[in-house]
């Protein structure tokens, strides 16, 4: 068991959500799991996007969804009423088109559980009853299990704010992509790491190191979640993966 202090690498993050200690375990946690959640974004979002806060990161996170969307290009049109029609025809083409956008049609229709995934009043991971167990522990401990692209599987443990009273889907996978990023960084900066991040002679892909994960393969820009996910939830901590590709 390893202690990180998000501080230590100046690393820019939510700490209204977050605290700074981040322990590094070397398996997943072994308590009773009482429901396990599967699948809840589509194929989006990326490990290396922006963590500075939670909001940008959400904003970010609708905007990189609504730009995809067969919704919003016009492509399919079967869960539109006509007077919405041409809500859902526009093209989109800049960020602020597609918060703008957003902003319009999250209250005229349903275009998919994505854009409801925020909310915490729609989309809280506990239920009422789990929610006094989970903070009653007076824990509020978050685990993120990456395994790629690693040869030593990672398992860091979050502790969110004392004041946080609920946790939504898209808190996890923020939380989930500070993990990812802190594994690269705590990996490429640690003493006994051979420090090699530069491409494989002849390919694009990133030189193996060896460090605490032994990180190989691929830089954490290469990386796109994949839609597949397991959350499992115990009465005091919750952990999650969200699987990559690249």
């Amino acid at each position: 068991m390893t202690h990180i202090d998000l501080e230590t690498y100046n690393f820019k993050y939510d700490n209204t959500l977050l605290t700074a200690d981040v322990i590094i375990h070397n398996q997943k946690p072994k308590g009773n799991c009482i429901k396990t959640i599967s699948n809840i974004f589509p194929y989006i979002g990326r490990p290396s996007d922006d963590i500075t806060n939670y909001d940008k990161y959400k904003n970010m996170f609708f905007g990189e969804y609504l730009n995809t969307s067969k919704y919003c290009t016009g492509n399919d049109t079967d869960n539109v009423t006509d007077d919405t029609n041409d809500k859902f025809h526009k093209i989109i083409n800049t960020y602020d088109e597609m918060i703008a956008e957003y902003k319009k049609i999250i209250n005229i229709t349903k275009i998919d559980k994505t854009k409801f995934i925020f909310n915490t009043k729609i989309h809280s991971v506990l239920t009422n009853n789990e929610k006094k167990n989970y903070y009653s522990s007076n824990k509020n401990s978050i685990y993120v299990h990456i395994d790629y692209p690693v040869s030593v599987p990672c398992v860091m443990e979050f502790t969110l704010c004392k004041n946080k009273k609920d946790i939504t889907f898209g808190e996890l996978l923020y939380i989930y992509t500070v993990g990812y990023q802190l594994m690269y960084i705590s990996e490429e900066t640690e003493e006994q790491s051979n420090h090699n991040v530069e491409p494989i002679p002849g390919m694009l892909n990133r030189s193996s190191t060896n460090g605490m994960f032994g990180i190989w393969g691929h830089y954490i820009t290469d990386l796109v979640y994949n839609g597949i996910s397991e959350i499992n939830v115990s009465p005091d901590y919750i952990c999650c993966k969200f699987s990559c590709d690249s």
